[in-house]
């Protein structure tokens, strides 16, 4: 699981169409509780963009106006007609 640069104990988060609760936060794993099943698994994760994570998914792109979600600044070459 790639995670955020600050991971925090508490937090919610989404792998596998299920949701999990961050319990501990270790070097290179999470100890997380499965919300539904109340069951503690260690996951392991990835803090830094390699070759297997690196990869842009399919997403909508954020108004120009949005503040509030987390976003990374991409250059993109136009051509322009004039």
């Amino acid at each position: 699981m790639v995670v955020p640069v600050a991971v925090a104990v508490g937090w919610e988060l989404a792998p596998a169409d299920r949701v999990v609760v961050v319990h501990e936060v270790r070097p290179t794993t999470l100890v997380v509780i499965d919300s539904t099943t109340g069951k503690t698994e260690e996951v392991a994760i990835v803090r830094e963009d390699d070759g297997t994570n690196s990869k842009d998914e399919p997403g909508s792109e954020l108004s120009a106006t949005d503040t509030s979600t987390p976003a990374r600044e991409l250059d993109e070459e136009v051509e322009v007609t004039e």
